[in-house]
């Protein structure tokens, strides 16, 4: 078994996990992870890193001022769509909305939180999207999942799919070792999922690896993030807003 069927075997089983969470989250009103996408700007400067509690961290502060002078019909294009409230804030903002994701069962969850966006379920290196098409092309958690490789080439995809305008926004958690293979998935407190073990293909990255990643595929960092998750595990994500190299 390769690395995406084992991540699709992995999400397929933890869609319908991520779905209650999310659901348990709203209920108590706070956003949970999948609504912290950070605003993402057309013009920036590099910045120190914004630090930001994930725990107090609402979905009405996270997505202001997203692009300083929003293009006429913006598109974007969310990869790894989780349960897909990404594209839904978006779709919210007037974007037209596209997603990608190995999981057939995250592609359903998705399509239920955001029902406007056009979403298709598979690999994302099946997919060939016309060149300079999307404004803004978000991947959370997503270039952790792949072999260093795979990551790189992506990239390299993505910056044909993006308008010379647009810029992207890429996270994973910080890690003290680089390291890449097949991991037990920690359940996040899904206690019906408590016994059994989930395996996923995985690379760490290290702050530094991972802003080595992004510059030597040709990106620029406009705007970084530490993002401080108190409330369980006590990780710390990064995440980057970046345009393509001038």
């Amino acid at each position: 078994m390769n690395y995406i069927e084992i991540n699709k075997k992995a999400y397929d089983i933890l869609a319908p996990f991520y779905e209650e969470q999310q659901r348990q989250a709203d209920a108590a009103d706070h956003g949970g992870l999948f609504k912290l996408v950070p605003k993402l700007l057309k013009n920036g400067r590099m910045l120190g890193f914004h630090e930001i509690d994930a725990s107090n961290y609402r979905k009405e502060i996270l997505f202001t001022d997203l692009i300083a002078g929003q293009p006429k019909n913006p598109k974007m294009l969310d990869i790894g769509v989780a349960i897909g409230y990404v594209m839904r804030y978006f779709a919210d903002m007037g974007y037209k909305t596209t997603g990608v994701d190995l999981s057939s069962r995250m592609c359903e969850v998705a399509g239920k939180i955001s029902p406007e966006s056009e979403i298709f379920p598979g690999n994302i290196f099946d997919r060939d999207f016309p060149a300079e098409q999307f404004d803004v092309i978000t991947m959370m958690s997503l270039l952790c999942q792949l072999p260093i490789e795979d990551a790189r080439e992506l990239l390299e995809r993505v910056k044909t799919w993006l308008k010379p305008t647009g810029c992207i926004y890429v996270s994973t958690s910080v890690e003290k070792n680089k390291k890449s293979g097949i991991f037990s998935k920690k359940t996040l407190g899904f206690s019906k999922l408590k016994d059994q073990k989930i395996q996923r293909f995985r690379t760490n990255y290290t702050l530094e690896a991972f802003i080595d990643l992004i510059e030597s595929s040709g990106f620029e960092i406009l705007m970084p993030f530490l993002i401080k998750d108190k409330s369980k595990t006590n990780r710390v994500f990064q995440g980057y807003i970046c345009r393509v190299k001038s």
